[in-house]
């Protein structure tokens, strides 16, 4: 029996130019509802066309350079890798906070001392979970400052 081909819609041609050298292809898969033979044959489709279309990941294991911190990462949130992401919504949170007359000074959780023969991934998760913190901290402060106002 013959599956029923799904023509590419233009969203999700364009989703997989900008997006495939930033997630897995199992990702890509997913999140596209296409199975990796069809995301695999069009990339190439694309790639021929003269599209940059960046590499196909497998499993999310090839780490790519964050543009923020330079840093090689696993994972991305868009642009950035994640630690990034939350380091941002951490600044911006901050920023509001100080915006609206709150103290912000010497406030945050001690960073993890990195542990001995500790992997990169496990490096990138930790500092990932510490941003995910402070970020969540803050976001805590900024909820009861507007409460007081």
């Amino acid at each position: 029996m013959r599956r029923i081909e799904r023509n590419w819609d233009p969203w999700e041609t364009a989703w997989l130019v900008q997006n495939a050298h930033r997630t897995s292809l199992e990702d890509v898969c997913t999140y596209l509802g296409r199975s990796e033979a069809s995301v695999k044959s069009k990339a190439k489709r694309l790639r021929a066309a003269g599209k940059d279309v960046g590499p196909l990941r497998k499993c999310g294991t090839t780490p790519a350079l964050c543009p923020e911190c330079g840093e090689l990462r696993r994972r991305f949130a868009g642009d950035t890798c994640r630690a990034c992401a939350e380091r941002e919504k951490a600044r911006r949170t901050m920023a509001e906070i100080a915006r609206l007359g709150g103290d912000v000074a010497g406030r945050g959780s001690a960073r993890p001392p990195a542990k001995p023969g500790e992997s990169d991934a496990e490096a990138e998760d930790r500092e990932e979970v510490y941003w995910r913190r402070v970020a969540d901290a803050a976001r805590q402060r900024l909820r009861t400052l507007r409460k007081k106002m």
